[in-house]
């Protein structure tokens, strides 16, 4: 009940927030015509909305996802998940909606929102050059892996729906057998503390590194020292660091949920795992460890997958913005 209570205070003020401060720009621009109002996330739709209809221009909202994929329409998720539920089933002249494999476009249509809708992936961009510093940076970080080692590697935001904890639990088991194994995990977040502890009660510390959050440009390097991408969400696993270890040609193994099926197939561009099956990934680890044929044509195969199918980034905002672009040609 407080976290309800403290979710609607603090949407109550960045609603009048963001409305006092549009108000107040949009108020001393004598032409409109050019301009659309554009909500990104949950917290910006309702004052966006009002200042649709106050100067009159056209709605864009934009998300990156949703949480309440698989969630009844019921009233007390209506209520328990503000304003996620609200501003997902508000209208808008063109709702911008996140391919992450979390059903967000199915999602809309369930809840009854007939928004016109882009559902578009994002884009992926791999860098192969860095300058002196950076490249100084990831060599100072991987020379604490031994060379021989075979490398498991996540990237993710340190949260708990993003279930690090399976990959240490993969690692704990497989180093019974495998004692040249290491995880590498990317990112940073609240859990952080919670995932080193449990390193340290399993007494696997120094065969997990900790990297911390990093410049996007730099994850393709450390996941060229990887030999196997863990991906092991509890709501979706399509997302950039997916489609970036497809992008470098590594081995996956993920989970079989939301529509991570319809990005790789099983035992031929990843190891798709069932969600009732989770128990079984260290000795699939170990099977691809033993089978390098089978592990290197799983990463051809996303590799191949990615380079037919994926946008790079200004491909993907090139064309949002021409989408966005004859909404403000509406209003001329």
């Amino acid at each position: 009940v407080i976290q309800l209570i403290y979710n609607y205070f603090f949407n109550f003020r960045l609603t009048h927030g963001f409305i006092k401060y549009g108000k107040k720009y949009l108020g001393k621009l004598n032409d409109l015509s050019e301009l659309m109002i554009y909500a990104y996330e949950v917290h910006a739709v309702m004052a966006c909305s009002f200042l649709k209809k106050k100067f009159k221009l056209q709605l864009v909202t934009r998300f990156q996802g949703t949480i309440m994929s698989g969630k009844k329409v019921s009233l007390i998720n209506k209520i328990g998940y503000f304003p996620h539920y609200q501003a997902l089933k508000h209208p808008a002249d063109l709702v911008v909606m996140t391919n992450d494999g979390t059903q967000g476009e199915e999602y809309l249509r369930k809840i009854g929102n007939k928004s016109k809708t882009l559902f578009l992936r994002n884009g992926v961009d791999i860098f192969d050059v860095l300058n002196q510093e950076k490249s100084i940076e990831i060599m100072k970080s991987l020379s604490q892996i031994c060379s021989s080692d075979f490398v498991l590697m996540t990237v993710s935001r340190l949260v708990g729906w993003k279930r690090v904890d399976r990959a240490i639990n993969v690692i704990f088991n497989i180093l019974k057998t495998k004692p040249n194994t290491t995880l590498i995990i990317v990112g940073d977040g609240p859990e952080k503390d919670k995932l080193e502890n449990l390193t340290s009660s399993l007494k696997i510390s120094e065969k997990v590194h900790f990297v911390g959050a990093i410049d996007q440009c730099l994850i393709p390097f450390y996941l060229k020292r990887a030999d196997v991408f863990l991906s092991l969400y509890d709501l979706s696993n399509v997302g950039n660091p997916l489609f970036e270890a497809m992008k470098c040609e590594k081995a996956i193994i993920t989970i079989n949920n939301g529509d991570t099926g319809k990005i790789v197939q099983n035992d031929l561009s990843a190891i798709l795992v069932e969600p009732s099956e989770l128990d079984n990934i260290p000795n699939l680890v170990i099977d691809l460890m033993e089978n390098e044929e089978k592990r290197l044509l799983l990463a051809k195969n996303a590799k191949d997958y990615a380079d037919s199918n994926f946008w790079s980034w200004k491909e993907r905002m090139d064309f949002e913005c021409k989408e966005t672009e004859k909404l403000i040609d509406s209003n001329e």
